[in-house]
Parts: C-alpha cells; structure tokens; sequence
C-alpha cells in the first residue's frame, strides 16, 4: 500500500470485503473471513502509519486465497469499474473480480488529496481501488496488462505509473499493456489475445 492511504479510504475498503466496528477509544475492529484484527489510534481523517499500512497489506493478503494467487501468467483487464484478473494458465478459471468502492466515482476511494486546496482542479485518489487490483498480482512471473479508453483518463495509463511507484517488483513483470475494446469481448476473447503474439 502506498504511504499516503489515508483511513477513510482504508476503511471504506474493509466495509466492502467484512464488517468494521470502530470503538471510541479510537481502535478499528475489522473482521474479514471470521479473522479479526484490530487497528489502534485510528481516525478517518489521518493518513495511515508505516506500521498500520503493514498491518493492512498483510490482512489483504490473508484475504486472496491461495488458489486465486497463481504464481503463473496473469492478465489485468482494467477500467474504472472494475479490475478482472485472469490466470491463462488455468482456460476454465473464473477472473477474480475486483471492483471499485464507488464505482460513481463520487465517494469512497474517489476524493481530493486533503493537502491540494479545495476548488481547484485536484485529481481523483484511486490508491484503494488499486491496491486492492495489485493484490493478486503479487507473485506473478508475468501481468498482461488491457486497459479501455485512451489519454490521461484511462485507468491503464494511471494504475501503470502507479504499481511503479508502489510494487515496483510486480510492476517489472508487466510484460505488456494495451488498449482494447472491452466491451465487446468475452472473457474468451479477451483470454484469447492475452495469449496470442502482440501482432497477431
């Protein structure tokens, strides 16, 4: 996770995958999959520490399966609404599916930095959806990339600079990214260019 996720974000993230009780002396009780883990000193309005960000990546990771983290060829498909990770090595497996906590993009992962001022023309934090996408990548010996829509308001062209910044180790295995229509490919078609020769 990035060291700028702010709790509010984090918080927002945990609502999606379990249920978040937040006591009032501050502590975050969050159970995922009947695993409970409690965060200390936490305040929606402040930045995440070093140490509780640790503790987040590590309760995301207990929550992917061992079965859907596959140590093999992955393919990312990837718009604002939803990331879909597929194994090609595995024809009839079902993509893991990853979708935005405000798939409106007014809210929840969707919000100004608190340090740009307000009114300008500050940009969108996708930092929760996209580690939650980065997530089951981790391992990979190799990520295809397809992204939809072309420009800076891609959401290819801004989760590549940041999985750079963030898991530069995952990021080294991105062999390829491109553009495509996804609204018009089934999950086969979609398999069936991940697999074939960029040219072809």
């Amino acid at each position: 996770m990035t060291h700028n996720l702010t709790w509010r974000d984090a918080i927002s993230l945990f609502e999606h995958l379990g249920q978040v009780e937040q006591e009032h002396n501050g502590n975050l009780k969050v159970t995922i999959n009947s695993q409970l883990t409690v965060f200390h000193g936490v305040s929606a309005s402040d930045v995440a520490s070093p140490d509780q960000v640790n503790q987040m990546r590590h309760l995301l990771r207990e929550h992917e399966s061992h079965d859907e983290r596959q140590n093999g060829r992955l393919l990312l498909v990837l718009n604002f609404h939803e990331g879909r990770i597929f194994n090609l090595a595995v024809e009839t497996a079902e993509p893991i599916v990853v979708q935005p906590l405000d798939p409106d993009g007014t809210k929840a992962h969707v919000h100004s930095n608190k340090h740009e001022d307000s009114g300008r023309n500050v940009q969108p934090n996708h930092d929760a959806f996209f580690e939650a996408v980065s997530v089951p990548l981790e391992g990979a010996k190799e990520v295809i990339v397809f992204g939809s829509g072309e420009g800076a308001s891609g959401a290819m062209l801004q989760f590549l600079p940041w999985l750079e910044q963030a898991h530069p180790a995952t990021h080294k295995v991105v062999s390829r990214s491109e553009t495509v229509d996804q609204s018009h490919m089934s999950n086969g078609e979609l398999r069936a260019k991940a697999l074939a020769q960029p040219n072809a």
